[in-house]
């Protein structure tokens, strides 16, 4: 397994964008995770 890895990086404030990210990373980009930042529009 690599030391390091990438994550794919969802855009909360679209959840429909948000899945689909989501999907294509895990499938075309075989990546293994996602991160939810707390900060959407300016408010955490």
């Amino acid at each position: 397994e690599p030391r390091f890895m990438g994550l794919c990086n969802l855009p909360m404030q679209d959840v429909s964008a948000s899945t689909d990210e989501l999907e294509r990373g895990m499938t075309e980009l075989k990546i293994k995770g996602a991160m939810i930042n707390d900060h959407v529009n300016g408010k955490t």
